[in-house]
């Protein structure tokens, strides 16, 4: 049975904080541990060409899925999978395109989504004198070997 995770939406234009996750990546390389950032585009309107961990705001369709937790972890794996093309899950899906929607894309492979390869890292919430405000969760998981960021 799916039920609907109520979860703190703030109304568009508020200063409330707005939920997010965010996912670190780690990998073993020749030289040493390597981590995954990406660049935030210079129009963006929250830390515009600043080097970022892939993440971003919960959706209310990351919140099908049970318990606050799940929703984050969804959320982290959507944004890694719009902002750099990584997508975790088992068995990983064969992308037809680089703007293939998340949703049709893990519905039409049939796979399943590797939330528990996700491990809790930390969790930050920006300050208040900030314009925009997030309440952030940040999980740690191995970068897929078979895929390229992009």
């Amino acid at each position: 049975m799916t039920r609907m995770l109520s979860l703190p939406f703030p109304a568009p234009g508020s200063l409330a904080r707005r939920l997010a996750a965010s996912l670190i990546l780690l990998r073993d390389a020749a030289d040493g541990p390597e981590v995954l950032m990406v660049e935030r585009t210079g129009s963006a309107s929250y830390a515009a060409g600043k080097f970022v961990f892939p993440g971003g705001t919960v959706d209310a369709a990351d919140a099908v899925f049970s318990g606050p937790e799940a929703a984050l972890r969804v959320a982290a794996i959507r944004e890694t999978y719009e902002e750099c093309g990584l997508l975790l899950a088992e068995p990983a899906p064969v992308r037809s395109g680089p703007d293939q929607d998340f949703a049709t894309l893990v519905q039409g492979a049939g796979c399943a989504l590797a939330t528990q390869s996700l491990a809790p890292f930390a969790h930050w919430i920006t300050p208040p004198h900030l314009p925009k405000r997030f309440d952030t969760h940040f999980f740690l998981a191995p970068a897929p070997a078979d895929q390229t960021a992009t």
